[in-house]
């Protein structure tokens, strides 16, 4: 597939845009709603950890149903959301497992309610509710990586395969693959009895312009998850939301 829109508009490489785009609310409450309604079991047993919390969009509107909610993000917020139980500084693609244990470096908590809460709860191979949604942006050594893929592994390889995760992503993720790729072999690769493209449990299609100021071909891909469709769209109600709201 070639690429759907002129690198003019998004030449993310030699013209990179600001790396931290807000989730638009409306979209964010439809998908709370949507995992509730769906997937009850999820919200009354898992913690919530946010990759990329930003400021807290993605996991506000889970506040009311989850006890405890982990925000994760390299950079320190200028306000921390109310909604964040434990706010981590760090880079979670330097996050790792050493004797089953997880390892995170260089780490900053900030507002701790208990720093052993996530912690104890993963190390005793507890599989929380992951919400990521990435940077825009290639930075550094992983400028020409696809960012989404390479957070959705990490996010497996610390929580382990099974864990329910909601992850924006380019629809090239799936697509945009050659017969030699790297990326087709990593998600046809067996691991526990299921490929990753096999753990999809649906996948909703966005607007190109539901990110302000950026028109990118984006969707929202559930994994680990029971749910009734295969394939969403978002309502028209949430996006006249997001259209009324700027």
């Amino acid at each position: 597939m070639a690429q759907p829109y002129s690198t003019k508009i998004n030449d993310y490489i030699n013209n990179p845009k600001k790396s931290t785009i807000n989730t638009p609310l409306p979209v964010c409450q439809w998908l709370c709603t949507l995992i509730e309604r769906t997937n009850p079991r999820i919200i009354c047993e898992n913690m919530i950890v946010d990759v990329g919390v930003g400021t807290g969009n993605l996991s506000r509107y889970f506040a009311s149903q989850i006890e405890f909610i982990v925000g994760i993000d390299i950079d320190a917020p200028k306000k921390i959301p109310k909604s964040i139980d434990l706010y981590v500084v760090s880079d979670f693609l330097k996050w790792e497992r050493q004797n089953g244990e997880l390892v995170c470096p260089d780490m900053t908590k900030l507002r701790p309610r208990n720093r052993e809460d996530m912690f104890s709860y993963v190390n005793n191979s507890n599989e929380p509710l992951v919400l990521c949604n990435p940077p825009f942006n290639y930075e550094g050594k992983r400028k020409k990586e696809l960012l989404s893929f390479t957070f959705l592994k990490k996010i497996f390889e610390i929580f382990g395969v099974n864990t329910p995760v909601v992850l924006f992503a380019p629809m090239g993720m799936l697509l945009n693959q050659r017969m030699v790729s790297k990326r087709w072999r990593e998600m046809s690769e067996d691991i526990d009895g299921l490929s990753i493209s096999d753990r999809i449990s649906s996948i909703i299609s966005l607007p190109i312009d539901i990110f302000e100021n950026v028109q990118f071909h984006h969707q929202i891909l559930l994994f680990n998850m029971k749910m009734p469709i295969a394939h969403y769209f978002l309502p028209e109600y949430v996006i006249k939301e997001v259209q009324d709201g700027r």
